[in-house]
């Protein structure tokens, strides 16, 4: 269970990281072990095209990335509820999809299976 100074030192990491990029991956590395999460990313859409200017990630198997990038970031059903809600701050899957949904959706089912990931939670800024 994470310490209240864990806490503290990932606020700071992150604030660092908000004005300095090179510092997002110790950023998104002291978020995972908060968390107890497998990995985690920071990912930056523009709002009127709706797709994907900035992708950091840690924890995920190497390649993982490319295919996100490439493909399933203009196919993400999480990116899709984000921005029809963008008042909402936290976001988790169970907020649009039950299981499931998630077993035939490709981007559960395809990507995010062939990496070993399935759930998340999420924070947004607009």
């Amino acid at each position: 269970m994470p310490r209240g100074e864990d806490l503290l030192t990932t606020i700071e990491a992150i604030h660092a990281a908000g004005l300095d990029p090179e510092l997002w991956p110790d950023a998104l590395s002291r978020t995972t072990h908060l968390f107890g999460a497998v990995g985690a990313t920071l990912e930056n859409f523009d709002k009127r095209s709706l797709t994907l200017r900035d992708f950091k990630v840690v924890g995920l198997p190497d390649g993982a990335a490319d295919p996100y990038v490439e493909y399933y970031a203009r196919h993400n059903p999480r990116a899709d509820y984000a921005f029809r809600h963008l008042s909402q701050q936290t976001l988790c899957d169970y907020q649009f999809i039950d299981e499931r949904g998630m077993d035939r959706d490709p981007y559960y089912a395809d990507y995010l299976t062939s990496i070993d990931l399935r759930y998340f939670l999420s924070g947004q800024i607009c």
